[in-house]
């Protein structure tokens, strides 16, 4: 119950009476609750789904890798960890999702130290030492575009892992994701390895990794990709952030 009340005053200031009002909040407080339930119910549910979903990309990359078994060469082997590694990119970001308050939005500064301690290990090799540096703002974005830019970075960061540096070469690899501007988002991966063979045309490349990186910058995020080659190799991109 809200209750309000008021005095009545003539043009001398006197008071002449008392106004009161009163009303009944419990239909409100009902309807507060039965919106909280619902909210709650929702957010179980969402966070279900999510471990629902990193469980089957897990199951299928136990199942990757059992085939992988049978390869019979390194072009067969490389390709069933690529597969892995794809999929598993993707897994990487659901316990995010479903772990942090802001329950709609990826940390990307924490996904990619995750990331590039997994992939540091898939590419773990005693021929050759890659230091890795991170660099981030905080950046989070949302399921639709954390996808892609995920993808973008198993593909570049692979990329360097395996062609970068050969035997017995170390090397460094530089990561990093920032907001440009209140709506702009950089990502930046840059290797100091043997870099690619040719000038790249972006426009023109047909190798897969390279592919899937300008299809998923321009396609899925809307923005751009560059591909720049001073000493090493290095892959920008850039997109604007979807509005809430």
């Amino acid at each position: 119950m809200s209750f309000n009340a008021g005095l009545l005053t003539d043009e001398e200031g006197n008071v002449t009476g008392v106004v009161a009002v009163a009303k009944d909040l419990t239909e409100i407080k009902q309807a507060e609750e039965k919106i909280k339930e619902s909210l709650k119910e929702k957010e179980v549910l969402l966070k279900e789904i999510h471990h629902w979903v990193k469980n089957n990309l897990q199951v299928i990359s136990s199942l990757v890798n059992m085939g992988s078994m049978g390869a019979k060469n390194q072009e067969q082997i490389d390709l069933f960890t690529d597969v892995r590694t794809r999929i598993h990119t993707m897994a990487l970001i659901h316990p995010h999702l479903y772990k942090t308050v802001r329950f709609e939005k990826v940390d990307m500064g924490n996904y990619i130290q995750e990331l590039v301690n997994y992939m540091s290990q898939v590419f773990a090799s005693e021929n050759k030492i890659v230091t890795n540096v991170i660099e981030y703002s905080k950046v989070y974005l949302s399921l639709t575009q954390a996808i892609p830019c995920t993808l973008i970075l198993n593909e570049a960061i692979s990329n360097a892992f395996k062609h970068a540096f050969p035997s017995l070469q170390k090397g460094k690899v530089e990561i990093s994701i920032k907001r440009k501007s209140s709506d702009m988002v950089n990502i930046r991966i840059k290797d100091s390895g043997i870099g690619l063979p040719e000038e790249i045309e972006i426009n023109k490349v047909t190798s897969l990794g390279l592919t899937l990186i300008r299809n998923l910058a321009r396609e899925q995020l809307k923005g751009k990709v560059q591909v720049k080659q001073d000493t090493g190799t290095e892959i920008i991109v850039e997109f604007k952030v979807i509005r809430d």
